[in-house]
């Protein structure tokens, strides 16, 4: 059996060393239909405050469940004027995602990012 020493030292959540742990996150939610509908209903824990889609359909269903978010069509317009954001959960087609994290990489605590 392969030991690996280094696993020991990648343990804990890294994330949420500078804040409160019972305190919820601030998520915005770029693509709001299909994947992105079933990702905000798992995050339905935290705080949805910001939701992004350029099809309006999409964004008014999940508004009629998250009537505090905040609604942008462009998510540079999102990243310029919304500035309490935590963590931001991306369900757009794949050639977007890098360029929606990029926009984002002066985060010091910039999240996981997870593909299908």
């Amino acid at each position: 059996m392969v030991r690996w020493p280094w696993r020991r030292g990648l343990t804990g959540p890294y994330l949420l060393r500078g804040q409160n742990l019972n305190s919820k996150l601030n998520i915005a939610q770029i693509g709001c239909s299909g994947k992105g509908a079933t990702d905000a209903q798992w995050c339905s824990t935290e705080n949805i405050v910001a939701l992004c889609d350029v099809n309006s359909d999409a964004t008014d269903r999940l508004k009629t469940y998250l009537p505090n978010a905040t609604v942008y069509k462009d998510f540079r317009q999102l990243f310029d004027k919304q500035k309490d954001i935590d963590a931001v959960d991306v369900a757009t087609p794949d050639h977007m995602h890098a360029i929606i994290a990029g926009r984002r990489s002066s985060w010091a605590n910039m999240s996981i990012a997870k593909s299908r």
